[in-house]
């Protein structure tokens, strides 16, 4: 044997190597005399399991037969005997009790495969404490059972059982001795002493994985909000966790896939998200034929990451273009306060600070570029679509994309902004340290950092921003151009994006129109 155990649930195939472990461990004879016969009706019970070689999986170390009800006769009428008849305190009851009806170990091996039968049942099966197994009182003590096994009439005569024909010893496996309950209570200050070497042993791994911190502080600056326990071993504290409800919730949003977890947002009782279909849209043209109604309408998708001043550079193309500014964020915010159906789910997750469902979103902004003024003027859109699904949406309801220009900012520059940006908590008024900080002392010493802007949480988004971008790239195939975030003047310049003022042709490839603008040779 390798060493390394693995188990698995016995299968009928598996009766002639568990009648060969058999013949090696003892003999039929023996086995028979202390469980009876083996057959295959015990790998088709109610739990059989198999212990393996992990390096070789035709070599069976061990099996197992399990029932949830003891042999002969009513498992009540049986577990009110035992404990009645035991003073341990311990109570036996019809769902945390299960009836071992055969064992058989490679004897070498005995012990550690044994153990691992065991601890896999406990654990596959947490509503169960204790496994017992009857054995006749004639045979001799069972060796392998020695250790994990007690007579739980210890210091009494051999009984016979309900439903059994023989005095039997009653021995009893308890989840306790594989698997410990651990006592466990809020961390003081006391407990410093006893974590300290214990964090030291570990601590590379530690920072690595959490940053570096204190053990001290972590536990002292608990409050509503942060807490830390700690596991004990008799009275000495053997390890620590430390939970805080302050987190930067969407991030987790954006960076998992909480869907089937409403979003980690508690949703109100009896509120039932609505059920939205996505219908094709042909957007009116008025009478104009292609190429005049897309030149003086211009679709447009501008992305840009954290602190690409994306709202600005869009407004100012608004105002160039006369095409109407259509932004997720605030088409959410005003469905939340008029109370729509959407803006009641939308409202949900805005009060929580959490992404909406791309379902709301998808709503909200096919009901807006379908108003007359968008249809009319064009649209630039600003916060959608954020991902290749909205942007499929959007293709779906009908509406065609001239070009997505994205403002890009350099990494760098863009976590220099944000992370120096402080909040006054008075007013609301932002301020950053570097650019823009406040003149007044009262005022710059009560400024506070949101975490939002914290690097870690600045680099999730930027992180969220590239991965979004990708996806939409993809499926527009892709029709970027690139503008510089830092410079308000060139992302509005005939040279910068050329296209903004071109009839394009609804037929061609996306790519190829993208690069005739870059080229020049769409002249409008």
């Amino acid at each position: 044997m390798s060493g390394r155990i693995g188990v698995r649930r016995g299968e009928s195939e598996d009766h002639r190597s568990i009648t060969t472990l058999i013949s090696k461990s003892g003999g039929s004879s023996k086995y028979r005399k202390r469980y009876g016969a083996f057959g295959v009706n015990l790998l088709e019970g109610y739990l059989s399991v198999v212990a393996y070689d992990l390096e070789n999986e035709n070599e069976l170390l061990g099996f197992c037969a399990l029932s949830d009800s003891p042999k002969g006769t009513f498992t009540e009428t049986w577990l009110s005997d035992v404990n009645e008849s035991t003073e341990s305190g311990i109570v036996y009851r019809t769902g945390n009790t299960l009836w071992m009806e055969f064992l058989v170990v490679d004897q070498p091996h005995a012990n550690p495969v044994l153990e691992k039968l065991m601890m896999t049942v406990f654990n596959t099966m947490p509503e169960v404490e204790f496994i017992m197994v009857c054995l006749p009182a004639k045979e001799p003590a069972v060796d392998e059972l020695a250790d994990l096994y007690r007579d739980i009439f210890a210091g009494q005569d051999p009984r016979t059982m309900p439903g059994g024909k023989n005095p039997e010893r009653v021995m009893c496996c308890e989840r306790e001795l594989l698997i410990p309950t651990l006592a466990v209570r809020e961390a003081c200050v006391e407990d410093h002493d006893d974590l300290v070497p214990i964090f030291d042993q570990q601590s590379e791994v530690l920072s690595d994985t959490y940053g570096d911190f204190f053990l001290a502080e972590l536990i002292e600056a608990q409050d509503e909000l942060n807490h830390a326990i700690v596991g004990l071993s008799g009275h000495s504290a053997v390890g620590l966790m430390s939970v805080s409800t302050d987190v930067e919730v969407g991030l987790l949003q954006s960076c998992f896939q909480l869907d089937q977890y409403d979003f980690l947002v508690k949703i109100p009782e009896g509120w039932v998200k609505p059920e939205t279909t996505v219908e094709a849209i042909t957007p009116a043209n008025n009478g104009t034929n292609e190429a005049e109604f897309r030149e003086l309408s211009p679709h447009l998708i501008v992305m840009g990451g954290p602190a690409s001043n994306k709202k600005a550079h869009c407004e100012k193309l608004c105002e160039r273009y006369g095409a109407v500014y259509v932004s997720s964020g605030e088409l959410l915010r005003r469905a939340a306060e008029e109370g729509t159906e959407v803006g009641l789910g939308a409202k949900i997750y805005l009060d929580a600070q959490q992404l909406v469902p791309d379902n709301l979103v998808v709503d909200l902004v096919v009901e807006r570029l379908s108003a007359p003024d968008c249809q009319e003027q064009g649209w630039i859109l600003d916060g959608f679509p954020r991902n290749g699904e909205q942007a499929d949406a959007l293709s779906l309801s009908g509406f065609d994309v001239d070009a997505v220009v994205v403002l890009d900012i350099p990494d760098a520059d863009a976590t220099f902004r944000l992370v120096n940006q402080r909040v006054d908590p008075e007013t609301g008024i932002l301020y950053n340290l570097e650019t823009n900080p406040p003149s007044d002392p009262a005022v710059a010493g009560r400024l506070v950092q949101r975490s939002e802007d914290s690097e870690e949480a600045v680099a999730a988004k930027i992180g969220l921003h590239l991965a979004n971008l990708e996806s939409v790239k993809e499926y527009f195939d892709p029709a970027v151009g690139e503008g510089d975030g830092d410079d308000e003047e060139e992302v509005n310049s005939e040279e910068a994006v050329p296209w903004l003022n071109i009839a394009v042709d609804r037929e061609a490839p996306m790519a190829e129109v993208f690069m005739d603008m870059k080229e020049g040779t769409h002249d409008g």
